[in-house]
């Protein structure tokens, strides 16, 4: 299975040497997760994207990203995964429906469109199931808009 991360370079910088372990999941996430599933779940988890977002729904989730880690150079991470690494959600009629988050993130008045599946991992991700395929930095357009005024 295949999915997609954000992250700071900072975090990139240990992931890149010990892989990708699960992280605390902030309580009103938590919450969400748990009543999207009907279940409880455990605290710690990393949250892949199963697809790659559109061009919007990626600059509304790095915002939000890059203010919570106070941190505007961010990586997106492909993110290769067994299915028994991720939260089994089998408890659902049909066995291909997933977690999905609606369009909870939001920037101003800009919000995501649309649901965006994400699968929630459970297990350490060995950093040679982990490659970077983007990275910048979100201030790097507004650094040349000042240098050229």
């Amino acid at each position: 299975m295949i999915g997609y991360h954000y992250t700071t370079q900072k975090a990139w910088e240990a992931i890149r040497e010990h892989g990708l372990f699960p992280g605390h999941i902030r309580p009103h996430e938590l919450e969400r997760f748990q009543n999207t599933c009907g279940m409880d779940m455990p605290q710690e988890a990393v949250w892949v994207w199963k697809d790659r977002l559109t061009v919007e729904n990626a600059w509304v989730v790095t915002a939000l990203l890059a203010n919570i880690h106070n941190d505007f150079d961010l990586i997106l991470l492909k993110v290769h995964y067994k299915a028994a690494d991720s939260i089994p959600l089998n408890y659902k009629p049909n066995p291909e429906d997933t977690v999905k988050l609606s369009c909870n993130f939001s920037v101003g008045t800009r919000d995501t469109t649309g649901d965006m599946p994400i699968d929630l991992l459970m297990n350490h991700i060995p950093p040679d199931q982990v490659e970077p395929i983007w990275e910048g930095s979100l201030l790097e357009p507004l650094e040349y808009a000042h240098v050229c005024s």
